[in-house]
């Protein structure tokens, strides 16, 4: 044989190994697909070697044809309905027959009560029945059939299991409650240890909802919310401990929200014989929950699972005020010791690297949880809301001298916000006061920022100018006009000091802000930055503008405000051709029409014609100016740069 023979021969070879591969494949893909839909593993196929031809045969192999859009989007769209299908089949029915289950005991218990056809014994006995019978068949289920399946059986047992119990504790007195909840509370651990060794998440979520779910299912109306909270804790902890797995993500969602249930039910259960304290018993369950999810949950699960829990403690501390009848101590006990377990979370998810974002648990919660003390019975305007802030305060300081570098200006962030929460309290019927104390801090946040070139500090700086800037806008408008010297009062004085605080802010801030040794995000955008270098001036303009607007008299005033528009707007245009920057120009055009437009409309109503005349004299040069420095035309684009 030639080596062109044998090399035609090798290529035909080559061509069948290809065409028998891709049937192959195709075939594989195929069961695949069937096994996915059946919901069976998909069958072994044997390999297949492909035979060497003896004769040569011409093979001229030919682009496999590749599938169209509209039928792989059917494919895509069947496979689609068939998971759907499989999710509901599987899932869906489950969580249905569940509920139904539990609804219809608990419907039937209540008719068998009604009527005396059974008595307290007997029905506990029947759900201690039914509950084995359920066990039983589920174990069956699971060595015989469908282990899936099984554990769903199982845990409908358990929730019979807790609901029998508190039929046999609270509802019906049979056994001490005490001990009806210790059984619950060991079922709950059941439960938990069946979830955990099967390592299915559904069956999980399953039992601890139905769990949660029987003492309102059977519930009369009787009973005390402290029963109620204590008997979801003990199953809401035994979850916490068993939750091990971190790609249980439905699960640790979950956890927070029954949680949240329980509490608000808790909130809701109030009755005039309760007590002032027991306002608060849920957020003494919140609280609890964090420090079991603390000590005792999976590292893996413990960061995001304590602090959803602490941000419920907050809420919970609001929902609890109850007004006159509130102790407002109780909620700050309770509000500092949530504190206290952000800072422990924080610290020991540190060390064990669970991640480098801890802004929530150094600023976040312990600004969450101040506020929450403060604003039980409006703390917040009285005397002792300024020693709530400063225990806030003494507490980040501790905290600011045990840990690392890498947390000060968080630590000092939460320091600085509590002294603005001190100021409100403690200058309470001072409203100038007030306002310099608002000025102060922002001002010292603008120097810490400067030093400790952290962004955080960026809310104590805009918190404080926020709140002074509001407190003396309110002065303002309370202030009779034509009363007043301008720029030589008390309250011109205030707000002088607060216009110092934003030009050191639009002085300081974005340059520091834009350094390149600061951690970049948001605040380093260039239109945060302009925003933040636009607040001092925009400050200075708004307070002088203020000052004129009720200054001698009407027609001074006017005269005044006229002059100062045009006076600003010429100001404007020549910083904006010096700087290069279009937008300052523009702005300085606008206000100087706006005066020309001002007195056009205003100054006709001047009484003295002086006034009138000067009016117009004052605009008509400004504008001159402004004609003349437009003399070229506008500056060209590559000067703004």
């Amino acid at each position: 044989m030639s080596d062109e023979q044998s090399g035609s021969e090798k290529r035909r070879i080559e061509a069948l190994e290809v065409v028998v591969r891709t049937l192959v494949a195709d075939l594989e893909r195929l069961r695949n697909e069937v096994a996915s839909l059946r919901g069976t593993p998909p069958p072994a196929l044997d390999p297949v070697i492909p035979a060497t031809p003896r004769d040569p045969v011409v093979i001229r192999p030919e682009p496999l044809p590749r599938a169209v859009g509209p039928a792989r989007t059917s494919r895509s769209q069947a496979s689609a309905s068939g998971d759907l299908e499989q999710l509901v089949g599987r899932y869906g029915t489950v969580v249905v027959a569940t509920l139904s289950i539990l609804l219809g005991l608990g419907v039937f218990l209540q008719w068998a009560i009604t009527r005396g056809l059974l008595g307290p014994e007997v029905r506990v006995a029947l759900g201690a029945v039914a509950a084995l019978a359920l066990t039983a068949l589920g174990l069956w289920m699971r060595a015989r059939r469908s282990a899936r399946y099984g554990n769903a059986l199982l845990a409908i047992a358990l929730a019979i299991v807790h609901l029998d119990a508190w039929a046999a504790g609270p509802g019906l007195g049979i056994v001490a409650p005490a001990f009806a909840l210790t059984v619950a509370a060991a079922a709950s651990l059941a439960l938990a240890a069946l979830a955990l060794r099967e390592g299915e998440e559904f069956l999980f979520c399953l039992g601890l909802g139905g769990a949660l779910l029987a003492p309102f299912v059977t519930s009369t109306g009787e009973g005390s919310v402290g029963q109620l909270l204590v008997f979801g804790g003990a199953v809401l902890a035994a979850a916490i401990v068993a939750l091990r797995d971190p790609d249980w993500r439905a699960a640790r969602q979950l956890l927070p929200l029954f949680a949240g249930w329980y509490m608000t039910t808790g909130v809701l259960w109030r009755t005039s014989e309760m007590s002032a304290n027991s306002h608060f018993w849920p957020a003494a369950l919140a609280l609890v929950l964090s420090l079991v999810g603390l000590t005792l949950g999976a590292r893996e699960v413990r960061r995001g699972l304590v602090k959803s829990l602490l941000s419920l403690l907050a809420l919970a501390i609001l929902m609890g005020d109850s007004g006159v009848h509130t102790p407002p101590w109780t909620a700050v006990a309770y509000a500092l010791f949530g504190t206290v377990t952000a800072h422990a979370l924080r610290r020991r998810t540190a060390a064990a690297d669970e991640g480098p974002d801890t802004w929530y648990e150094v600023v976040g919660l312990p600004l969450l949880l101040l506020g929450s003390a403060v604003l039980v019975r409006g703390q917040i305007d009285l005397p002792q809301g300024a020693w709530i802030a400063g225990a806030w305060a003494a507490l980040t300081a501790v905290f600011l001298f045990i840990d690392d570098a890498s947390h000060r200006a968080r630590h000092l962030t939460v320091i600085l916000t509590a002294a603005v929460v001190a100021s409100v309290a403690l200058f309470h019927d001072r409203e100038l006061a007030r306002i310099v104390a608002f000025a102060f801090v922002a001002l010292a946040g603008v120097f810490t920022l400067e030093r400790e070139r952290g962004p955080s500090l960026l809310l104590p700086i805009l918190l404080g100018l926020g709140l002074a800037t509001l407190r003396a806008v309110m002065l303002y408008d309370h202030r009779a006009h034509w009363s007043y010297t301008p720029f030589l009062n008390d309250v011109s004085l205030a707000a002088a000091v607060v216009v110092i605080g934003y030009a050191l802010q639009s002085w300081l801030v974005p340059r520091t802000l834009g350094a390149p040794d600061v951690k970049q995000g948001p605040w380093s955008a260039p239109e945060t930055l302009t925003a933040l270098r636009l607040l001092g001036p925009v400050a200075a303009f708004l307070w002088a503008r203020q000052e004129l607007a009720g200054a001698f008299s009407s027609d001074i005033a006017t005269f005044l405000l006229i002059s100062y528009y045009a006076v600003t707007g010429v100001g404007t245009i020549l910083l904006g051709r010096s700087r290069g920057v279009s937008g300052l120009r523009q702005a300085g055009l606008v206000l100087s029409l706006y005066a020309a437009v001002k007195v056009v409309l205003e100054s006709s109503d001047f009484d003295r014609i002086g006034l009138r005349v000067g009016s117009y004299l004052v605009v008509g040069a400004f504008l001159l100016g402004v004609g003349y420095l437009y003399r070229g035309g506008a500056p060209t684009v590559a000067s703004d740069a």
